[in-house]
């Protein structure tokens, strides 16, 4: 009863009266729905990245009794885990939006070699954030799937990156057809342009004779005359 008659009293408060406002009261009680509208579709939003990425922010506890072997000076924990300090804000990121990108399943008792994996995949990582379209090779992208084919048989955390991958090796692969294509138009129009020369040249060529000839002619005739 008490909440009933405090939520009474903060609604009276916030919304004027008709003998404040004798035409028409201000929304404020819309406003406020609208807000707790914007609100709860934040919270089913978290909630659904939270069901897709369980682990995304929470602590990893697998590997604790390995932490001193690891965490020398060039470590630093992010949630738990041993990562490269040069690595660590792009893996905060990673590790809040999708989780820890290492798992147990396979090295269950190996945090070291963990460590070390994560490491070569982070390296990769920030190869594809670094990386301009036009920068990237086949060669490149061999290198990146490497390094995901590892993860993905040490059961690791990297569907979300497999994904990635995926549409970088897609827009690799339609940069390099539109590349072709243009490269193709290029070629054509240069071979377009060297029959025309060819043609122009000719052209010349036939109209100097042409010139020739009528200039012999008239001294032919001024020849006669003399």
């Amino acid at each position: 009863m008490e909440v009933d008659e405090s939520v009474g009293m903060l609604s009276e408060a916030v919304t004027p009266t008709k003998d404040i406002y004798p035409y028409q009261a201000p929304t404020q009680a819309g406003e406020l729905t609208g807000v707790i509208e914007d609100v709860a579709e934040a919270i089913v939003s978290g909630a659904a990245k939270q069901i897709k990425f369980p682990g995304a922010g929470q602590l990893y506890e697998k590997g604790n009794r390995c932490k001193e072997v690891v965490l020398d000076g060039k470590y630093e924990d992010v949630g738990g885990f041993g990562v490269l300090k040069t690595q660590a804000s792009l893996y905060k990121e990673i590790w809040l939006k999708y989780g820890h990108i290492a798992s147990n399943q396979v090295l269950t008792y190996f945090y070291k070699s963990q460590v070390v994996v994560v490491s070569e995949i982070m390296a990769s990582i920030v190869e594809m954030n670094r990386y301009r379209l036009e920068e990237v090779s086949p060669e490149t992208i061999e290198s990146w799937e490497n390094a995901v084919k590892v993860a993905e048989k040490l059961e690791f955390n990297i569907g979300w990156l497999c994904e990635r991958l995926e549409d970088i090796k897609k827009n690799f692969a339609e940069g390099k057809k539109l590349q072709e294509t243009l490269m193709e138009q290029v070629q054509a129009r240069v071979i377009e342009a060297e029959q025309q020369l060819v043609f122009a040249k000719e052209q010349v060529s036939a109209l100097e004779t042409k010139i020739s000839q009528i200039m012999e002619t008239q001294r032919q005739r001024v020849l006669q005359v003399l």
